[in-house]
């Protein structure tokens, strides 16, 4: 092979070009599009978030691409999510939940090639895989070679102490929270790009209402309770029969 045929490999990036590596699809997030060469998430391409730990906003992160393709006729599968997604919020964000696929495995060889299955049968178009566990090099090379077959998007997410060990991932980055709803991104290696760019978003926007007082000093309207059963029962057109009526006891305000 010459020279001029090695320069022309599309793996290979040269810092003085700009063109895009892949097809991509927009975070949501202007500021994140901008520091990714490929303006975007990349399709037919792993990619592994690095968490301190779980809920520190990853799927906010990834509530863009999940409601845009939740629309969609292919499915998202989750993969050994650490807790059960929570279907008002995921609607309440436009998220499509009947297209959404929960599958919980023994181990993580069977968490690897159901994901495989998945990104590869043409049936799932973001395929989402959970793992606390080592990943060898091979496992992380049948990701990235199913979604690449597949041409659709594979995220793991996995504990930031294995920010130091080898990686498939075309995209690596970690998420850590900040203050104010903010989190910081770190790229650590993208295809076509520059690695090492720190930049923060903000996710968790509603943040600045939490509070960390006990329900009991939580601030709690007063209403009066048999007012608000009277009018309700005055919403009827018809009188209620004996039956409709509710026990004496069900009424009271005590």
């Amino acid at each position: 092979m010459s020279l001029s045929q090695v320069l022309r490999h599309p793996a290979l990036w040269k810092a003085s070009e700009h063109t895009k590596v892949r097809a991509a699809v927009s975070t949501g997030y202007q500021r994140l599009d901008h520091h990714l060469h490929d303006g975007g998430w990349p399709k037919g391409a792993l990619t592994e978030i690095l968490l301190p730990h779980h809920g520190v906003g990853e799927l906010r992160l990834l509530t863009p691409l999940l409601k845009t393709y939740s629309q969609k006729s292919g499915f998202i599968l989750f993969i050994n999510p650490p807790l059960i997604p929570y279907v008002d919020a995921l609607n309440s964000q436009g998220i499509v939940c009947h297209q959404l696929l929960l599958l919980h495995t023994s181990s993580t060889q069977d968490a690897v090639w159901a994901a495989q299955q998945a990104l590869t049968s043409g049936s799932c178009s973001v395929v989402m895989i959970w793992s606390d566990d080592p990943l060898a090099v091979l496992s992380l090379r049948k990701l990235s070679l199913a979604a690449t077959q597949g041409s659709n998007w594979a995220f793991l997410l996995r504990p930031q102490s294995y920010v130091s060990s080898p990686s498939m991932a075309s995209l690596r980055l970690t998420l850590t929270p900040l203050k104010n709803g903010c989190s910081q991104i770190h790229i650590l290696k993208q295809p076509g790009g520059w690695s090492d760019q720190r930049f923060s978003l903000k996710l968790l926007t509603e943040q600045q209402y939490w509070t960390s007082a006990p329900g009991s000093q939580w601030p709690v309207p007063e209403c009066n309770k048999r007012q608000t059963v009277t009018a309700s029962y005055k919403q009827y057109e018809a009188p209620l029969s004996e039956s409709d009526h509710l026990p004496q006891t069900e009424l009271s305000t005590h």
